[in-house]
């Protein structure tokens, strides 16, 4: 090739060769602009293009390369391609080629393509960064990003930090061609309050509108965003969003509707004690302890509730109550797996009399009693056969 010095012979030595690294040294050697971009349209593999980039300046030419996508220019080179495959030997030459101008291990046809995917993304984007049309730029790395099959952390964070505008920002977080978590990172760069304030309140994602609703400066929108979103029923995503939900709202009134109301009765028990954690209401906290009017809160929400409690007289008298509950739930749950009762020295009885000495240890027979007592109101029939159960703990008699 050495002897070769007409361009037009160099370029087809550039495009044609089936050898990778005379195409390349080919290409080397060009100084014609629309030549080198001839034979980087002609290179799916990655090398030549970059080579001939950075030795071009014409923009139309540079925007030319910028806008090519690979699905178009992978059908044009099906057939070299296919040269190149068309027997084992071939094929493993060309896995080897590009296996090593990526640095990664492609074994298969699907990892080929993967690789010239990624490859030829990457070079077009090297042709963008020299473009002078900002407008031009944007749009080419929003369109790169917005493609899921293609993902590239450096060239994401590139695109939000450095590339795209405000408005480009803004599309990146409405569109749905995205992952939820790069829509996340535009929304973090954005800084323009009207966009924020707009995919805050509209965004079809909980996860996207409670990122902007906590970027907002306007408190107004934030709270009615976190109002909107915490009072969401029936629930989509996992409690931990609407735990950031409530988390952020400051109405003590819309936050007790959702441990109060009904509607929310089977939220997770999390939920209901970030309620809780955010209550200053001695009264409506007293209600949630003492469980007689929202019996469907969780002992766990109701105990946060008494621990909340300014009166330590009513905290001490509630929490020793949503103890022993605990304890006559335990045995009524036992008595479930037991519905003809237990014999007292059966191993099958050990778990009720593990209750029976907790409770002696706790308050001695009094408390006992007292346990005995309520869980007899709600299992009668199984009463006589848990004071013989408990027969000789703390002085019980049976």
């Amino acid at each position: 090739m050495s002897g070769l010095t007409d361009e037009s012979d160099i370029l087809r030595v550039a495009k044609e060769s089936l050898h990778y690294e005379v195409r390349i040294a080919a290409a080397s050697r060009l100084s014609d602009e629309r030549m080198l971009a001839d034979a980087a349209q002609s290179d799916l593999v990655g090398r030549i293009k970059t080579l001939a980039i950075e030795k071009m300046t014409d923009q139309g030419l540079l925007t030319d390369i910028a806008r090519s996508t690979f699905t178009e220019e992978y059908a044009k080179h099906t057939g070299n391609l296919n040269k190149l495959n068309k027997n084992a030997r071939a094929n493993a030459a060309a896995i080897k080629m590009l296996s090593e101008n990526a640095g990664k291990d492609c074994r298969s046809e699907a990892d080929c393509l993967f690789l010239l995917k990624n490859l030829f993304t990457k070079s077009c984007l090297a042709a963008a960064d020299k473009l002078a049309d900002t407008a031009v730029k944007q749009q080419i790395y929003l369109d790169v990003i917005c493609d899921m099959s293609y993902f590239d952390s450096e060239t994401f964070e590139k695109a939000v930090t450095e590339i795209l505008s405000q408005k480009s920002l803004y599309e990146l977080c409405k569109s749905e061609n995205t992952w939820v978590e790069q829509r996340e990172s535009a929304v973090d760069a954005l800084t323009d309050q009207s966009f924020i304030a707009d995919i805050a309140r509209n965004d079809s994602d909980i996860r996207v509108r409670l990122r902007a609703a906590e970027k907002l400066t306007d408190q107004s929108i934030a709270q009615e965003v976190f109002t909107d979103i915490a009072t969401q029923i029936p629930r989509r995503f996992i409690s931990v969003f609407y735990i950031r939900a409530i988390e952020n709202l400051k109405n003590e009134s819309v936050l007790a509707s959702i441990v109060t109301n009904q509607e929310y009765s089977q939220l997770h028990p999390s939920e209901h004690l970030a309620v809780v954690e955010k209550l200053t209401d001695e009264s409506l906290l007293t209600d949630i302890a003492g469980k007689e009017k929202y019996g469907w809160l969780s002992d766990t929400v109701s105990l946060a509730a008494a621990n909340k409690l300014t009166n330590e007289t009513s905290k001490a008298e509630i929490i020793a109550s949503i103890e022993l509950n605990r304890f006559v739930q335990r045995l009524l749950q036992l008595y479930e797996y037991a519905p003809q009762g237990l014999i007292a020295d059966s191993p099958t009885a050990e778990p009720v009399k593990s209750v029976g000495r907790e409770l002696g240890n706790k308050g001695g027979k009094e408390l006992m009693l007292t346990a005995h007592a309520a869980f007899a109101r709600q299992n009668p029939l199984m009463a006589r056969n848990l004071e013989m159960v408990w027969d000789g703990i703390c002085g019980w008699q049976g």
